[in-house]
């Protein structure tokens, strides 16, 4: 229960702990076993991100693509337009023909597989996902979304053990936190990015089944039309 609750602080509160070692009240020993849970819940986080990109973000080649260099440049020219401006971030197009920021159905999977999944570490036991994926939680997947499609753009695959280094993961999050206050303001774009994420969270506990499977160029690009 513990381990489940510092899980649901690093998610909701402090995401990057590093400023655990600052605190005089700690322990050396239990600083290390709160760094360690927290790179357990990133690893957790990044193994689901990893099952899901390719399918949910049609991250294969085509099959004109015969050469292995052919199917590369293939892959990373499809990841290219879909990080250039944050793309990957965007669902479609509401019945208004309003953009959807935050909504993009590969964001989902990889949400309501991470964080409600049916074991006793499963963060639906929280009453903070019950009503509601919490913002943060859902921040906290796309900067490793993030971190994961720009080992694509390099290798047009995921080499095998990559993990997104922590510098990068933290600097996507917060440029994405600031983008999200931009649409969390917004009179249309807040109540409808609400709206969503209490049916992400209805998915998630219901038991919704998952179909298996700086520069210019790095700007979150939100768009409120």
């Amino acid at each position: 229960m513990a381990k489940g609750y510092f899980w649901q602080h690093v998610v909701l509160v402090d995401p990057f702990p590093a400023r655990l070692e600052a605190l005089s009240t700690t322990c050396d020993e239990m600083v290390a076993k709160a760094l360690t849970m927290f790179m357990m819940l990133n690893r957790k986080i990044e193994d689901v991100a990893q099952g899901h990109l390719a399918s949910k973000y049609n991250l294969r080649a085509p099959s004109s693509a015969k050469m292995k260099g052919e199917q590369i440049k293939a892959v990373k020219d499809k990841v290219e337009k879909l990080v250039k401006g944050f793309l990957f971030l965007r669902g479609e197009n509401d019945s208004n023909g309003k953009t959807s920021n935050f909504a993009h159905p590969g964001l989902w999977a990889i949400c309501i597989t991470a964080f409600y999944h049916r074991s006793s570490k499963s963060f639906c036991n929280h009453p903070e996902f019950k009503a509601a994926l919490p913002y943060l939680a859902m921040l906290l997947v796309a900067s490793l979304v993030k971190g994961y499609l720009d080992v694509y753009c390099e290798h047009g695959y995921i080499p095998e053990r990559s993990q997104v280094p922590l510098i990068k993961n933290k600097k996507d999050y917060f440029i994405m936190k600031t983008e999200l206050q931009h649409v969390l303001d917004h009179p249309y774009h807040g109540p409808k990015l609400d709206d969503m994420l209490e049916r992400w969270a209805e998915d998630g506990m219901t038991g919704f089944e998952l179909d298996e499977g700086a520069s210019e160029d790095e700007e979150c690009k939100i768009v409120l039309d």
